[in-house]
């Protein structure tokens, strides 16, 4: 019997072909190539995989005599020229009103490029034997300028030295509050699920909160939902509050809709209000004062409103 000889990458194709067949027979002839690569004689293989030696010997010989040969089928619809070409296609960026690339696109390019005129279940095969999957993406946030968030710091310092006493600063920040706790993965036993007390039907309220940077009072409202009526009643409290004051400053984390409420508020009976931005000092705050119950939340984008 010729002695077979696998590359490492033959191998793994091998092994990987074996665990997803499902006709016995073939998956039998596999394991027979693979234990006759790896060294072993025929009798122990008939011997571990409950054959007979006849079909180890006409096994190994038909793999022998083919491997050689040009496998039976039509040519490959796309040659190895092609197949570069597609690759270098996934991997940069396209001028389609598209946010990826898609099989039944990947076709109309080739044909537009290469006239090849080939299936996208052709391409789907094709982008998988060159090792893309396809994967959900990670979003990534644009780059920041470290220069700009220094200059809207001085410009919040420049604010705090020239407030005046009849003026009040303060610091918002609004977080979600759940009554029943976050659920994350923790260590348990095999096969027993940890229970975890809950109070029930779970409810949800929005509490936004403002402090005074001159007295570290802290203010807040409680609404159903994250809108800007939630920040007007938080700019009502303020006003009732601090009556006294001819303008209050507010620096916020994110904007989503602050401006136009500030604009707004005078139209409605209210006072005076300029709008700064300041990432999120407030949360922790409104963390520790809600015992830690209110959700995480990703950073807002950083910009300036006066």
């Amino acid at each position: 019997m010729r002695s077979i000889v696998l590359t490492p990458p033959q191998r793994q194709v091998l092994i990987r072909q074996m665990k997803r067949e499902t006709k016995p027979s073939r998956r039998l002839r596999m394991h027979i190539v693979l234990l006759c690569a790896d060294g072993y004689r025929p009798s122990q293989i008939a011997r571990v995989l409950y054959c007979s030696r006849t079909t180890v010997y006409t096994t190994a010989r038909r793999f022998t005599t083919f491997a050689d040969q040009r496998p039976r089928g039509p040519a490959a619809a796309l040659d190895q020229r092609a197949q570069q070409r597609l690759e270098r296609l996934v991997e940069q960026e396209h001028n389609f009103l598209r946010s990826r690339w898609t099989c039944p696109l990947l076709a109309w390019q080739l044909l537009r490029e290469r006239g090849l005129a080939v299936s996208r279940e052709t391409i789907r095969r094709a982008l998988h034997r060159l090792g893309f999957r396809w994967r959900r993406p990670r979003p990534v946030p644009p780059p920041r300028n470290p220069e700009e968030k220094r200059q809207r710091l001085l410009q919040i310092l420049a604010a705090l030295r020239q407030l005046a006493r009849a003026e009040g600063f303060f610091f918002q920040d609004e977080t979600r509050l759940e009554l029943n706790p976050k659920l994350g993965f923790a260590w348990m036993r095999r096969g027993h699920q940890q229970p975890l007390p809950t109070p029930g039907t779970n409810r949800k309220v929005w509490l936004s909160g403002a402090l005074n940077w001159l007295t570290g009072r802290l203010h807040w409202v409680v609404g159903p939902r994250k809108d800007s009526e939630l920040f007007l009643r938080l700019l009502e409290e303020l006003r009732w509050s601090y009556r006294c004051h001819r303008r209050l400053h507010l620096a916020l984390d994110n904007i989503w809709g602050a401006s136009w409420c500030a604009r707004a508020w005078p139209t409605v009976g209210g006072g005076s209000a300029s709008i700064r931005c300041r990432p999120g000092v407030l949360r922790p705050i409104l963390w520790s004062r809600s015992g830690g119950a209110c959700m995480r939340r990703s950073p807002a984008t950083i910009a300036v409103q006066t």
